[in-house]
């Protein structure tokens, strides 16, 4: 499952089929409430900016014991 940031971005990962979560501002800690397992690999996209890198933080405390992966969807190659 991939989390990602803001109502665009869950838009997108919807259409192209890749189940998610979107979050935005105050909904982070409804994360916890989820049963997450320790067999699970959660894809953490938020955007490549202060505010995302304190939301990849956050959302690694909130998942455990879930297996959390940051991904770069902005990065330039």
């Amino acid at each position: 499952i991939w989390i990602v940031e803001g109502e665009i971005d869950f838009i997108t990962a919807s259409q192209a089929n890749i189940p998610c979560i979107g979050i935005r501002s105050g909904s982070i800690d409804g994360l916890a409430m989820l049963p997450w397992s320790n067999k699970q690999k959660v894809i953490i996209a938020t955007d490549n900016d202060e505010a995302g890198d304190r939301y990849a933080s956050d959302i690694k405390l909130l998942i455990n014991p879930a297996q959390p992966y940051r991904i770069n969807l902005n990065a330039e190659n």
